[in-house]
């Protein structure tokens, strides 16, 4: 009976590493600022490069506690985050996360299977030397293992 159900488990661990999909989304820890003012700071870039501007507007979700951010990129990708602006009192750091890119045509998740990896890294470090790095912002990618 025992060899039955630890053969039972090999064979379920198995088949859950062939199904296995990576998360979905760059998390970011953003240090030394609240959410409050790198919103304003995305904000700000906005209004100083208006090519950072995307069509669609940022809003908060009235039902969890984050705050969509659209900006548009080069090459006219536009990247989707989404800040923790969390219940509690805003402290340092903040959490940021890289959730998609759409391009003229479709949408695709960071870190998903619908990218390959190269393709997610160039996603990955657009992002960072295009906004972050240009925000002056002290950042670190979040590893989600």
């Amino acid at each position: 009976m025992k060899k039955i159900i630890l053969s039972l488990g090999v064979i379920s661990m198995f088949y859950s590493c062939l199904n296995y999909i990576p998360c979905k989304g760059q998390d970011y820890v953003i240090e030394n600022i609240t959410h409050q003012e790198l919103i304003s700071r995305f904000n700000e870039l906005r209004e100083k490069y208006p090519e950072y501007c995307a069509a669609g507007q940022d809003y908060a979700n009235e039902y969890v506690p984050h705050y969509y951010v659209s900006l548009k990129l080069k090459g006219n990708l536009t990247v989707n985050l989404d800040v923790f602006i969390g219940d509690q009192i805003p402290n340092p750091p903040t959490h940021l996360a890289f959730t998609d890119v759409w391009s003229s045509t479709e949408s695709k998740q960071i870190n998903s299977k619908e990218l390959d990896k190269k393709l997610n890294e160039q996603y990955k470090k657009e992002f960072e030397t295009e906004i972050l790095d240009k925000l002056g912002l002290k950042w670190k990618r979040k590893s989600c293992w």
